[in-house]
């Protein structure tokens, strides 16, 4: 199969994004590699409508791909009650500081996981993957102006949590 070229390279360099996707959506180390593969997977089968759909940006198209697999991925998992592994992902791509913030971090990733409408949980992991807004909007399919809003609600509900137990 011959994939596109910009599609190829799109893929290839977003590899560690899509992995760090891959974690927050699954803290089980064998899973979150399960997921990966499922992920580059599906990538390269949408070869196809890529060829197809005039794409603006073959980044988007990745990321969008991606977000869409690790929510189903979540979702699935959350049916089955199984929302958060025991065994968990380190993540130090993300959190590269003391016990205690790395602790914190785990538990809001957890929180999202469980307690986040699946639209909103996608929001607040590509916000920590650090995305634009711009391209959050365009991944997510929202406005601009609706991703700040939505980003600022989330942040101080996620604030409150945290805070809970002070």
């Amino acid at each position: 199969m011959n994939i596109n070229k910009s599609l190829l390279e799109a893929i290839n360099r977003n590899k560690k994004w899509i992995q760090t996707k891959c974690n927050f959506a699954e803290f089980n180390t064998e899973k979150s590699n399960e997921l990966f593969q499922e992920v580059m997977l599906n990538l390269y089968a949408s070869n196809v409508n890529y060829c197809k759909k005039e794409i603006l940006s073959s980044d988007a198209w990745v990321k969008k791909i991606t977000t869409n697999i690790t929510a189903s991925h979540i979702n699935k998992a959350m049916m089955n009650k199984n929302t958060v592994s025991i065994e968990l992902y380190p993540i130090t791509t993300t959190v590269n500081c003391n016990a205690e913030s790395k602790h914190d971090f785990e538990v809001a990733m957890k929180y999202i996981k469980s307690d986040f409408k699946e639209k909103d949980r996608e929001i607040m992991f590509l916000y920590f993957l650090k995305e634009p807004q711009s391209s959050i909007s365009e991944i997510i399919g929202m406005e601009v102006r609706s991703i700040t809003n939505r980003i600022s609600i989330l942040k101080k509900r996620l604030n409150d949590y945290l805070n809970k137990g002070l």
